[in-house]
Order: C-alpha cells, then structure tokens, then sequence
C-alpha cells in the first residue's frame, strides 16, 4: 500500500513542479499572483494524502478481501483492474509532464535564439542569463522526469502486464517462474538505481546543494575551506534563487 501510494505521490510531485514551472516560463509576472505560498502548502498536502488515500479504499473496498481478510490476502492486487489503475493514475500525469516541460524547452530555447542574434547589452545580458539559469533548471528536472520514467514506468509497465488474473500475461502459464523472477528483479533494479542517482543528480547539477555537500566533506574531513570562495557562492546563489522565484 505504502509503496504504490508513494509512487503516485513521486509522479504527482514531479507533475506538480512541471505546472509550476510552466506557470513561471509563460507567465513570470503573474507567477507571485497564481502561486502563493498557502496554495503551494495545500497542493503538497494533497499530494501526499490523496494518493494514500485512493490506495486505501482498495485495500478495504472488497469484502473478505485486502484488509477486510481475516488474513490478509490481497486478492485485487493480483488482477487486472486494480493494476489498470494504477497504471492510469500514473501514466497520464508522466505523459502530461513531458508535453508540459516540452513546451517549456521550446519556449526557453526560442528565447535563447532570439538573444543570440540581438545586439548584446546590460539589459540584454540580464535577460539571457536568467534564460540561461532556467535552461539549466529545466534540463536538471528534465534529467530527473526521465530517470524516474525509465526506472518507475517501466515497472509499472510490468506490473500491469503481467499478473495473476485478467492480465495480457498470466504468472506460471504465459510466464514460466524463473523469467517472472527475472523480469521482477530488473524492474526493481532499476527502481534502486534511480533512487541511489538521485543524490548525484542533485550534486552535480544544483549549485547550492553541491556547495553545501563540499562544505559538509571539508569538514567531515578536517581539510581547509575558503571561506571568500564560499561567500561568493552563497550570493551567487540568492541571486538565483530570488531570480528563479520571480520567473516561476
């Protein structure tokens, strides 16, 4: 239950910042009016329970089933209909966030372009470096949405062609034990491999999470830091940050 609901609050959460980010390409002076910081609270709220939610009322929906089994026996979770579900549930929010940051690109690039071919000035400048620091955060969540298609979608894939009842393939008739081991082993594998990237995505690609990481291994290994280095990141980073927040 824990584990299909957090699946679907990841790609929710992964929805929801595509949104966000939309709201702030196409929309930067509007963004402060359409997302406040109450909004953004209830949205993650929501992200979190409604998906545990839904998944709940299938584990006690069915009588002398899921919950409601003296033992426990999660009889819906091996057939079709609650597997296609699932798989709606997530697959059209991961579709829709690809479309969505599909036309962020086209919109940042197209603006990339036109800089490039006016004259260069202050303001000019201005302009292209914040189109240039949303270039790279669009890339980074982009690299994010695709290692989590890959490793998720494809499991989700899986698990809803293959199960014990009403599926395109049947466990121990379509497929014999071992390939079904073996299939569910790679499906998984996949899985761990995008949850132990993260934290390499994360460092190399965001600024202020790769200061903080050098910070946190200089001390834990007693060698010397800069502080001046480290001041000039840290405004750098304000500068970003507060240049990002007033675009999104």
């Amino acid at each position: 239950m824990f584990r299909v609901s957090g699946m679907l609050t990841s790609d929710m959460h992964l929805f929801a910042l595509a949104i966000n980010q939309f709201f702030g390409t196409m929309w930067p002076l509007k963004y402060k009016v359409m997302v406040t910081t109450r909004r953004i609270r209830c949205i993650v709220l929501g992200l979190w329970i409604v998906p545990l939610t839904f998944v709940f009322c299938w584990f006690i929906s069915g009588e002398n089933d899921g919950l409601r089994h003296e033992k426990c026996h999660m009889l819906f979770y091996n057939r079709f209909p609650f597997r296609i579900t699932i798989f709606l549930i997530f697959i059209i929010p991961l579709v829709a966030t690809l479309l969505i940051y599909g036309l962020i690109l086209s919109k940042l690039l197209k603006a990339k372009a036109e800089f490039e071919m006016t004259v260069s000035d202050r303001r000019t400048s201005t302009r292209r470096s914040n189109v240039h620091s949303k270039l790279k955060l669009v890339w980074t969540t982009l690299l994010i949405v695709s290692t989590f298609s890959l490793s998720w979608g494809l499991c989700v894939l899986y698990f809803v062609l293959v199960c014990v009842d009403g599926c395109p393939f049947t466990y121990n008739v379509s497929l014999n034990f071992y390939l079904g081991l073996f299939l569910n082993s790679s499906v998984n594998c996949l899985v761990m491999l995008k949850l132990a990237s993260n934290p390499f995505i994360y460092t190399l690609r965001i600024r202020a999470i790769k200061a903080s990481v050098d910070t946190f291994l200089a001390a834990l290994f007693h060698r010397k830091t800069y502080p001046a280095k480290y001041n000039k990141t840290s405004v750098a980073l304000l500068s970003t940050s507060s240049g990002a927040r007033q675009s999104l």
